[in-house]
Protein backbone atom coordinates (compact mmCIF):
# COMPACT_ATOMS: atom_id res chain seq x y z
CA UNK A 1 0.00 0.00 0.00
CA UNK A 2 1.40 3.56 -0.62
CA UNK A 3 2.28 5.37 2.42
CA UNK A 4 -0.49 7.74 3.61
CA UNK A 5 1.82 11.02 4.27
CA UNK A 6 -1.83 12.97 6.21
CA UNK A 7 -2.35 10.87 8.73
CA UNK A 8 0.61 9.78 11.48
CA UNK A 9 0.15 6.86 13.51
CA UNK A 10 0.14 7.82 17.42
CA UNK A 11 1.38 5.26 19.79
CA UNK A 12 -0.15 4.78 23.55
CA UNK A 13 0.69 2.58 26.32
CA UNK A 14 -3.52 2.78 27.52
CA UNK A 15 -5.91 5.05 25.53
CA UNK A 16 -7.85 6.18 27.04
CA UNK A 17 -6.40 7.13 30.66
CA UNK A 18 -8.61 9.44 32.89
CA UNK A 19 -4.99 10.83 34.34
CA UNK A 20 -3.46 11.76 30.67
CA UNK A 21 -5.77 14.69 30.45
CA UNK A 22 -2.85 16.17 28.36
CA UNK A 23 -2.10 13.71 26.31
CA UNK A 24 -6.31 13.56 25.50
CA UNK A 25 -5.58 17.49 24.79
CA UNK A 26 -2.88 17.17 22.60
CA UNK A 27 -4.83 15.15 20.20
CA UNK A 28 -7.88 17.09 20.64
CA UNK A 29 -5.31 20.07 19.26
CA UNK A 30 -3.85 18.20 16.43
CA UNK A 31 -7.29 17.56 15.05
CA UNK A 32 -8.42 20.97 15.18
CA UNK A 33 -5.42 22.03 13.53
CA UNK A 34 -6.38 19.46 10.76
CA UNK A 35 -4.10 16.70 11.19
CA UNK A 36 -5.43 13.12 10.64
CA UNK A 37 -4.38 10.58 13.37
CA UNK A 38 -4.97 6.80 13.82
CA UNK A 39 -4.52 6.55 17.60
CA UNK A 40 -2.63 2.72 18.77
CA UNK A 41 -3.13 1.22 22.34
CA UNK A 42 -0.79 -1.33 23.90
CA UNK A 43 -3.23 -1.97 26.73
CA UNK A 44 -7.03 -2.05 26.82
CA UNK A 45 -8.46 1.16 29.12
CA UNK A 46 -9.70 -0.09 32.68
CA UNK A 47 -10.79 3.06 34.17
CA UNK A 48 -14.49 2.97 35.12
CA UNK A 49 -14.96 6.64 33.71
CA UNK A 50 -13.42 8.74 30.89
CA UNK A 51 -13.37 12.37 30.71
CA UNK A 52 -16.37 13.73 28.08
CA UNK A 53 -13.72 14.94 25.69
CA UNK A 54 -13.01 11.66 24.83
CA UNK A 55 -16.16 11.05 22.83
CA UNK A 56 -14.71 14.74 20.60
CA UNK A 57 -11.78 12.78 19.28
CA UNK A 58 -12.33 11.54 15.71
CA UNK A 59 -9.04 9.48 15.38
CA UNK A 60 -10.04 5.67 15.08
CA UNK A 61 -8.19 3.10 17.92
CA UNK A 62 -6.21 0.08 17.08
CA UNK A 63 -6.00 -1.86 20.41
CA UNK A 64 -2.72 -4.01 19.89
CA UNK A 65 -3.33 -7.71 21.14
CA UNK A 66 -0.82 -8.36 24.09
CA UNK A 67 -0.54 -11.30 26.62
CA UNK A 68 -0.18 -8.36 29.88
CA UNK A 69 -1.20 -8.05 32.29
CA UNK A 70 -3.11 -11.32 32.02
CA UNK A 71 -2.68 -13.65 29.33
CA UNK A 72 -5.01 -13.80 26.50
CA UNK A 73 -4.86 -16.99 24.41
CA UNK A 74 -7.12 -15.38 21.55
CA UNK A 75 -4.53 -12.58 21.85
CA UNK A 76 -1.76 -14.37 21.06
CA UNK A 77 -3.47 -16.82 17.94
CA UNK A 78 -3.53 -13.28 16.56
CA UNK A 79 -0.03 -12.00 17.27
CA UNK A 80 1.72 -15.33 16.21
CA UNK A 81 -0.58 -15.17 12.92
CA UNK A 82 0.49 -11.44 12.15
CA UNK A 83 4.42 -12.78 12.76
CA UNK A 84 4.28 -15.98 10.64
CA UNK A 85 2.96 -13.30 7.67
CA UNK A 86 5.70 -11.51 8.49
CA UNK A 87 8.70 -13.69 8.49
CA UNK A 88 7.46 -14.59 5.10
CA UNK A 89 7.14 -11.34 3.54
CA UNK A 90 10.49 -10.87 4.39
CA UNK A 91 12.63 -13.65 6.48
CA UNK A 92 15.68 -11.09 6.60
CA UNK A 93 13.91 -8.19 7.89
CA UNK A 94 12.45 -10.31 10.63
CA UNK A 95 15.95 -11.63 11.48
CA UNK A 96 17.19 -8.39 12.04
CA UNK A 97 14.44 -7.36 14.30
CA UNK A 98 14.85 -10.24 16.34
CA UNK A 99 18.71 -10.12 16.75
CA UNK A 100 18.14 -6.05 17.65
CA UNK A 101 15.53 -7.72 20.41
CA UNK A 102 17.60 -10.22 22.20
CA UNK A 103 20.55 -7.68 21.69
CA UNK A 104 19.04 -4.98 23.47
CA UNK A 105 20.91 -4.53 26.89
CA UNK A 106 17.57 -4.26 28.85
CA UNK A 107 15.31 -6.51 29.93
CA UNK A 108 13.52 -8.86 26.94
CA UNK A 109 9.97 -8.47 26.94
CA UNK A 110 8.25 -10.61 24.84
CA UNK A 111 5.33 -9.30 24.59
CA UNK A 112 7.06 -5.74 22.93
CA UNK A 113 8.77 -7.66 20.34
CA UNK A 114 4.89 -9.41 19.31
CA UNK A 115 2.75 -6.37 19.65
CA UNK A 116 5.79 -4.26 17.59
CA UNK A 117 5.03 -7.09 14.55
CA UNK A 118 1.73 -6.19 14.66
CA UNK A 119 2.28 -2.63 15.04
CA UNK A 120 4.67 -2.82 11.74
CA UNK A 121 2.02 -4.99 10.08
CA UNK A 122 -0.93 -2.47 10.54
CA UNK A 123 1.20 0.43 9.79
CA UNK A 124 1.96 -0.81 6.96
CA UNK A 125 -1.93 -1.88 6.43
CA UNK A 126 -3.17 1.70 6.85
CA UNK A 127 -0.05 3.26 4.82
CA UNK A 128 1.34 5.14 7.19
CA UNK A 129 4.81 6.62 7.48
CA UNK A 130 5.01 8.63 10.49
CA UNK A 131 4.28 7.38 14.28
CA UNK A 132 4.75 9.62 17.40
CA UNK A 133 5.51 7.25 20.45
CA UNK A 134 4.26 8.80 23.97
CA UNK A 135 6.55 7.94 26.70
CA UNK A 136 10.31 6.99 26.11
CA UNK A 137 9.96 3.75 27.92
CA UNK A 138 7.26 0.64 27.09
CA UNK A 139 5.58 2.49 23.81
CA UNK A 140 9.26 3.90 22.44
CA UNK A 141 10.96 0.61 23.09
CA UNK A 142 8.24 -1.51 21.23
CA UNK A 143 8.44 1.53 18.61
CA UNK A 144 12.28 0.29 17.98
CA UNK A 145 11.40 -3.16 17.40
CA UNK A 146 8.59 -2.12 15.33
CA UNK A 147 10.69 0.04 13.12
CA UNK A 148 12.96 -2.55 12.03
CA UNK A 149 9.70 -4.60 11.07
CA UNK A 150 8.02 -1.76 9.24
CA UNK A 151 10.32 0.83 7.61
CA UNK A 152 8.55 3.63 8.96
CA UNK A 153 10.27 6.86 11.00
CA UNK A 154 8.82 8.10 14.41
CA UNK A 155 9.29 10.67 17.30
CA UNK A 156 9.26 10.27 20.91
CA UNK A 157 7.18 12.27 23.36
CA UNK A 158 8.89 12.18 26.63
CA UNK A 159 7.15 13.22 30.07
CA UNK A 160 8.51 12.05 33.09
CA UNK A 161 9.70 8.28 35.04
CA UNK A 162 9.79 7.16 31.68
CA UNK A 163 12.99 9.33 31.17
CA UNK A 164 14.31 9.26 34.86
CA UNK A 165 14.07 5.33 35.04
CA UNK A 166 15.37 4.56 31.74
CA UNK A 167 18.98 3.87 31.89
CA UNK A 168 20.81 6.92 29.72
CA UNK A 169 22.72 4.40 27.48
CA UNK A 170 19.27 2.86 26.38
CA UNK A 171 17.08 6.37 25.89
CA UNK A 172 20.57 7.90 23.59
CA UNK A 173 19.77 5.03 21.38
CA UNK A 174 16.04 5.29 21.67
CA UNK A 175 16.71 9.25 20.51
CA UNK A 176 19.44 8.63 17.89
CA UNK A 177 16.61 6.39 15.84
CA UNK A 178 14.07 9.04 16.30
CA UNK A 179 13.64 11.59 14.06
CA UNK A 180 12.95 13.95 16.81
CA UNK A 181 12.19 14.22 20.22
CA UNK A 182 9.62 16.46 22.54
CA UNK A 183 9.27 16.88 25.98
CA UNK A 184 7.18 18.86 28.29
CA UNK A 185 9.77 20.91 31.23
CA UNK A 186 12.66 22.90 30.18
CA UNK A 187 15.02 20.48 32.96
CA UNK A 188 13.91 17.33 31.17
CA UNK A 189 14.94 19.47 27.55
CA UNK A 190 18.45 20.03 29.65
CA UNK A 191 18.54 16.36 30.83
CA UNK A 192 17.74 14.90 27.58
CA UNK A 193 20.11 16.96 25.34
CA UNK A 194 23.15 15.81 28.05
CA UNK A 195 22.64 12.31 27.57
CA UNK A 196 22.10 12.20 23.57
CA UNK A 197 25.36 11.87 21.55
CA UNK A 198 23.33 11.95 18.12
CA UNK A 199 22.08 14.81 16.14
CA UNK A 200 18.84 13.94 16.95
CA UNK A 201 16.58 17.43 17.51
CA UNK A 202 15.14 17.59 20.94
CA UNK A 203 12.16 19.84 21.54
CA UNK A 204 10.54 21.65 24.12
CA UNK A 205 6.43 21.47 23.91
CA UNK A 206 5.07 22.69 26.75
CA UNK A 207 1.56 20.73 28.04
CA UNK A 208 -1.20 23.55 27.51
CA UNK A 209 -4.50 23.89 29.11
CA UNK A 210 -7.63 25.57 27.98
CA UNK A 211 -7.56 28.73 29.77
CA UNK A 212 -11.63 29.18 29.48
CA UNK A 213 -12.46 26.03 31.69
CA UNK A 214 -9.72 27.23 34.51
CA UNK A 215 -10.87 30.64 35.21
CA UNK A 216 -10.64 32.66 38.55
CA UNK A 217 -14.00 31.49 40.79
CA UNK A 218 -15.68 34.36 42.52
CA UNK A 219 -15.71 34.72 46.29
CA UNK A 220 -19.12 33.21 46.63
CA UNK A 221 -18.40 30.01 45.02
CA UNK A 222 -16.01 29.31 47.98
CA UNK A 223 -17.03 26.84 50.75
CA UNK A 224 -17.43 28.51 54.22
CA UNK A 225 -15.02 25.97 55.90
CA UNK A 226 -11.52 26.83 53.99
CA UNK A 227 -11.58 23.72 51.23
CA UNK A 228 -7.83 22.81 50.69
CA UNK A 229 -7.21 20.48 47.47
CA UNK A 230 -5.11 18.53 45.94
CA UNK A 231 -5.05 16.11 42.45
CA UNK A 232 -2.99 14.08 41.41
CA UNK A 233 -2.05 9.40 41.27
CA UNK A 234 -2.00 7.89 44.40
CA UNK A 235 1.58 7.19 44.45
CA UNK A 236 4.81 7.55 46.26
CA UNK A 237 5.73 10.44 44.11
CA UNK A 238 2.90 13.08 44.68
CA UNK A 239 3.75 13.53 48.73
CA UNK A 240 0.55 12.89 49.80
CA UNK A 241 1.37 11.03 53.06
CA UNK A 242 3.20 14.70 53.83
CA UNK A 243 -0.19 16.63 53.11
CA UNK A 244 -2.08 14.19 55.39
CA UNK A 245 0.55 14.63 58.47
CA UNK A 246 0.65 18.66 57.66
CA UNK A 247 -3.67 18.03 58.22
CA UNK A 248 -2.89 16.06 61.46
CA UNK A 249 -1.17 19.55 62.45
CA UNK A 250 -3.62 21.87 61.40
CA UNK A 251 -6.65 19.86 63.31
CA UNK A 252 -4.32 19.97 66.32
CA UNK A 253 -3.91 23.89 66.32
CA UNK A 254 -7.43 23.84 66.23
CA UNK A 255 -7.31 25.22 62.70
CA UNK A 256 -11.08 24.82 60.30
CA UNK A 257 -10.60 23.09 57.24
CA UNK A 258 -11.54 20.43 54.78
CA UNK A 259 -8.96 18.57 52.61
CA UNK A 260 -9.78 16.99 49.05
CA UNK A 261 -7.52 14.67 47.93
CA UNK A 262 -8.91 13.87 44.24
CA UNK A 263 -7.37 10.94 42.15
CA UNK A 264 -6.37 7.16 42.58
CA UNK A 265 -3.53 4.88 42.33
CA UNK A 266 -1.72 1.94 44.17
CA UNK A 267 -1.05 3.79 47.51
CA UNK A 268 -4.84 4.14 47.86
CA UNK A 269 -5.32 1.66 51.15
CA UNK A 270 -2.45 3.22 52.19
CA UNK A 271 -3.46 6.78 52.77
CA UNK A 272 -6.82 5.46 53.89
CA UNK A 273 -4.85 3.84 56.68
CA UNK A 274 -2.62 6.37 57.29
CA UNK A 275 -6.13 9.21 57.74
CA UNK A 276 -7.32 6.86 60.22
CA UNK A 277 -3.96 6.25 62.11
CA UNK A 278 -3.76 10.18 62.45
CA UNK A 279 -7.24 10.57 63.11
CA UNK A 280 -8.00 13.04 60.65
CA UNK A 281 -10.85 11.39 58.88
CA UNK A 282 -12.93 14.29 60.11
CA UNK A 283 -11.07 16.44 57.84
CA UNK A 284 -9.18 14.70 55.08
CA UNK A 285 -11.18 12.90 52.03
CA UNK A 286 -9.57 10.67 49.56
CA UNK A 287 -12.54 12.07 46.72
CA UNK A 288 -11.38 9.01 44.28
CA UNK A 289 -11.79 9.29 40.04
CA UNK A 290 -12.70 12.75 38.91
CA UNK A 291 -13.27 13.95 35.02
CA UNK A 292 -11.92 17.22 34.39
CA UNK A 293 -15.87 18.63 34.32
CA UNK A 294 -16.22 17.36 37.08
CA UNK A 295 -12.93 18.55 39.21
CA UNK A 296 -13.51 22.05 37.33
CA UNK A 297 -16.65 22.47 40.06
CA UNK A 298 -14.39 21.27 42.94
CA UNK A 299 -11.30 23.72 41.89
CA UNK A 300 -14.28 26.64 41.84
CA UNK A 301 -15.26 25.43 45.27
CA UNK A 302 -11.13 25.74 47.17
CA UNK A 303 -9.27 28.16 48.71
CA UNK A 304 -5.86 26.97 48.27
CA UNK A 305 -4.50 24.36 46.27
CA UNK A 306 -1.71 22.34 47.79
CA UNK A 307 0.66 19.20 46.06
CA UNK A 308 3.49 18.29 47.94
CA UNK A 309 5.61 17.11 44.67
CA UNK A 310 5.55 19.97 41.59
CA UNK A 311 3.05 22.61 40.40
CA UNK A 312 -0.27 22.43 38.45
CA UNK A 313 -0.69 24.71 35.88
CA UNK A 314 -4.62 24.50 35.70
CA UNK A 315 -4.61 25.84 39.48
CA UNK A 316 -2.56 28.50 38.83
CA UNK A 317 -5.09 29.84 36.01
CA UNK A 318 -7.85 29.68 39.03
CA UNK A 319 -6.30 32.06 40.56
CA UNK A 320 -5.93 31.33 43.97
CA UNK A 321 -2.84 30.09 46.29
CA UNK A 322 -0.72 26.96 45.79
CA UNK A 323 2.05 24.85 48.29
CA UNK A 324 4.46 22.60 46.83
Amino acid sequence: MSKNRKTAGYLLKTYPKLSETFILNEILELERQGVSLHLFSLRKPTDEKNHPDVDKVKARVTYIPTLLPNFSFPDLIDLLKVHGQLLSQSPRQYWQALQFHLQRPEKKRWNEFLQAGYLAAKMQELGLSHLQAHFANIPTATTEIAKIFGNFSYNIFAHAKDIYLTEPEVLDRRISSAEFVLTCTGFNHRHLQSISQSNTPIYLSYHGIDLTRFTSASTKQKTEVPLILSVGRYCEKKGFPYLIEACRQLKQQGHKFQCDIVGYGPMQGELAQLIAELDVGDVVSLAGKMTQDELVKVYEKASIFVLPCQVMDDAIAMEFPMFY
